[in-house]
């Protein structure tokens, strides 16, 4: 058990990353069209806020959507999502065997 399960048991937060988990896999491919481009250009810590920044609005109409996340807190409902994303993404992006770059042509 790592030391997010334990807090997350220790404090009762294990429905919410349930929740935010399953959440943050149905926006994650909506999220990664949006960061692609230039997501192998950043170092990890401007990914992260990259991510949260492009991200909150899916995130928000995700919750909205969702049935299971009306009982649960939604300030950190959406920071765990978003979190998740993150993470995610960052994930992706050191497992790409190549940076994803995106030429533009010139005029």
């Amino acid at each position: 058990m790592g030391l997010k399960q334990w807090i997350a048991r220790l404090r009762g937060d294990e429905g919410l990353f349930k929740v935010a988990e399953k959440i943050a896999a149905q926006c994650l491919d909506a999220s990664w069209n949006k960061i692609k481009p230039r997501a192998a250009q950043m170092p990890i810590a401007e990914l992260r806020g990259y991510v949260r920044a492009r991200t909150r609005l899916a995130v928000k109409n995700a919750i909205g959507r969702s049935e299971e996340a009306a009982a649960l807190p939604n300030k950190r409902l959406t920071a765990a999502i978003m979190d998740e994303i993150a993470r995610l993404s960052i994930a992706r992006v050191l497992a790409a065997p190549e940076p994803v770059v995106v030429l533009r042509q010139a005029a």
